[in-house]
């Protein structure tokens, strides 16, 4: 599973790797593994063959820079891949989870910790301060989300605040906030980040299988009641299927959320194979296959834990 890579245009934030990187995560899985093309991978999927030594790739989220960086790799390889992604941002809008993550990169370029040194205070001193306070008592950090191995402990508090505690609209509002202060102006960045129809059609040209994600990618879509549900995946599907011309069929849950009405959604589409975030239990067929993100295989190639490498949202 990979999401954001960095190059003499993309700058290196949390999360994100080189070409020479993803190069090595390939040799690895090629040399120790049965890594397959996107649909080979599929078919033996639908048909329950898969063995315990069968991989592929996927990439979430629609991001430019899995095009601009990984993409040409994938070309000189013969590879292809599951891209997943999510469509409001094909349709003119701006999800704000990447702008911030942009800036998060741009702004606090030498260490992510700098950036939760002054978020915090300011998430502490502001109206939602007491909200927070409250919020927190009795979290225990080193138990939030304990399959990401890779997340720091204000890593778990970040997200833990923006996902359980303050909620979409008043973590954006807090952000937003937060950000215009800085002086950072997000409309010079948005070409920047996501692909663009055509690049979407490149990929589909060339047998690479474009999958649902969602369509405005809520970090917890669990949480959404069944219609919401429904609304986010129809949108996703429809718009999908009306620039490719092809029915999707695969499915990656964004920040590996769902639940049963997720899955059920999803059947009434039918879609019948979808992806986890993480390889926190074993493969529980159709909708649930496990994955495993870069930034442990890369540690592992490594032999080293480096604090630097660790997911982006």
């Amino acid at each position: 599973m990979f999401h954001h890579f960095y190059d003499d245009i993309h700058p290196k934030g949390q999360g994100a790797i080189s070409e020479k990187e993803f190069e090595s995560i390939l040799d690895y899985y090629q040399k120790n593994y049965n890594l397959l093309r996107a649909n080979d991978w599929l078919l033996k999927a639908k048909a329950r063959s898969l063995s315990e030594r069968d991989v592929c790739i996927t990439f979430d989220d629609c991001l430019k820079c899995q095009f601009d960086v990984a993409f040409p790799v994938l070309e000189k390889r013969n590879l292809t891949a599951f891209w997943f992604v999510y469509s409001s941002v094909l349709e003119g809008g701006a999800e704000v989870l990447e702008v911030y993550r942009y800036f998060r990169t741009v702004c606090y370029k030498d260490d992510i910790e700098d950036f939760y040194k002054d978020f915090f205070p300011f998430l502490y001193q502001s109206e939602n301060s007491e909200l927070i306070k409250e919020g927190l008592k009795g979290f225990i950090p080193e138990d939030y989300l304990k399959s990401q191995g890779f997340y720091s402990r204000n890593d778990r508090i970040f997200r833990y605040l923006r996902d359980r505690v303050l909620g979409k609209d008043l973590y954006n509002n807090s952000m937003d906030l937060f950000i215009e202060l800085k002086g950072f102006n997000r409309e010079e960045v948005l070409d920047l980040l996501w692909m663009d129809n055509e690049n979407l059609k490149t990929l589909k040209s060339l047998d690479h299988i474009v999958g649902l994600h969602s369509h405005s990618h809520p970090t917890c879509i669990a949480n959404l009641s069944y219609e919401k549900q429904k609304e986010e995946y129809r949108k996703n599907y429809n718009y999908l299927k009306d620039l490719l011309g092809v029915v999707p069929e695969t499915v990656a849950h964004p920040c590996g959320s769902y639940n049963e009405d997720t899955l059920e959604v999803l059947k009434s589409l039918g879609v019948n194979i979808g992806f986890r975030a993480n390889m926190s239990f074993p493969d529980r067929g159709g909708l649930e296959f496990p994955r495993e993100d870069h930034i442990n295989v890369l540690r592992r190639i490594e032999g080293e834990n480096n604090s630097f490498y660790q997911q982006p949202y």
